[in-house]
């Protein structure tokens, strides 16, 4: 009867209805486009750590359909940064992110050497080894972060093999790339910016000490290790800096390159 349609206890009948079909429909394309999602991010990820890898995903000459083909020539490994050991067993469904959140899978930043601001860092540690067309190691593709002026910096820095087999003060960088952060856009924003990031190529990264060498400057004395800064961007461009010396450094991937340097021999 119209009089009952108009009444109150109805019209929350209605709405409350209309609210439970809503989160139904809600949670089911949650659920169902979950797997989608996944996909997605496992190919961005392979894809930018394609584009540090010296450019072997170029956007200009691939695209998405051309990822899983390209990373065929990438080895999926982990070290344990906390040990320094060798490589170890690849945990079932780990993501490095969220490890840091976790207190059995990550460990606290001493404030002396956290230059970086990253807190805490990861146990375990994912690293790319991508072998050239023979099948030989060419090149290790290392996951990196730090912060800049307003947020955190995700990428990847890729070093060559062959160089780092000749000892730490030949070893140089093959590429670079970042892919999340906010920095501001036109400033350290242009850490994106594919030329800024091509004069990382050919970099030396350390002294025959194994002391992290490449840096980010205004000033350029010594150019086979240091990069131009950033215009207006010097703290995003220290940001980067730092975020260099720690995750080549001793607290960082610094002890597995050198064991990797020694495997090569």
């Amino acid at each position: 009867m119209p009089g009952q349609r108009d009444s109150i206890p109805h019209i929350l009948k209605v709405a409350v209805s209309l609210c439970l079909v809503c989160a139904l429909l809600v949670s089911a394309s949650a659920v169902l486009l979950r797997p989608t999602q996944t996909r997605n991010r496992d190919r961005e990820e392979k894809k930018n750590i394609l584009i540090a890898a010296d450019g072997i995903f170029d956007p200009k000459q691939h695209t998405n359909a051309d990822v899983a083909r390209l990373f065929e020539t990438v080895e999926v490994k982990m070290v344990d940064l906390a040990d320094s050991d060798w490589y170890v067993d690849l945990p079932d469904g780990y993501n490095q992110k969220n490890a840091t959140q976790k207190s059995d899978q990550s460990d606290p930043v001493p404030a002396e050497a956290d230059v970086a601001a990253i807190r805490k860092r990861e146990k375990l540690s994912y690293v790319y080894l991508v072998n050239d067309k023979d099948g030989r190691p060419d090149q290790v593709v290392l996951p990196i972060r730090g912060y800049g002026l307003w947020s955190t910096l995700y990428g990847f820095i890729s070093i060559d093999l062959q160089s780092l087999k000749q000892g730490p003060e030949q070893a140089t960088v093959r590429g670079l790339t970042y892919y999340q952060h906010a920095e501001t856009p036109g400033l350290g924003g242009e850490v994106d910016n594919p030329v800024w990031k091509s004069r990382w190529q050919g970099k030396h990264v350390f002294d025959e000490n194994w002391d992290v060498l490449v840096e980010v400057t205004k000033r350029i004395t010594e150019p086979e290790h240091q990069i131009d800064a950033l215009s207006g961007a010097t703290i995003t461009s220290d940001g980067v800096t730092n975020m260099m010396r720690y995750w080549l450094g001793p607290e960082g991937f610094g002890p597995y390159l050198k064991k990797l340097h020694e495997e090569l021999q």
